[in-house]
């Protein structure tokens, strides 16, 4: 298992990235979540995931868990990227 920080959670199209801890971000899914929804992920919390290819072949992050405690900073997008 990978461990990083949540970059940013778009809830409004399920979409999100990872920065792992030494490597480069990886993009997730909301159906990547385990045991923690979507609008309860926040910029910079600590979490545990595996790596994938998806269908396309892109890595992604898959089995995404909540590790540590988690800061009070929401950084959500919207469709454009924009925080909202």
């Amino acid at each position: 298992m990978a461990t990083g920080t949540v970059k940013y959670f778009n809830i409004q199209s399920g979409k999100g990235m990872l920065t792992q801890d030494g490597g480069a971000d990886v993009p997730f899914d909301y159906t990547a979540l385990i045991s923690v929804g979507g609008d309860q992920l926040r910029s910079g919390q600590s979490v545990e995931f595996a790596i994938e290819p998806n269908w396309e072949g892109i890595a992604t992050a898959r089995d995404i868990r909540l590790i540590g405690s988690s800061p009070t900073r929401v950084d959500l997008r919207d469709e454009a990227g924009d925080q909202l």
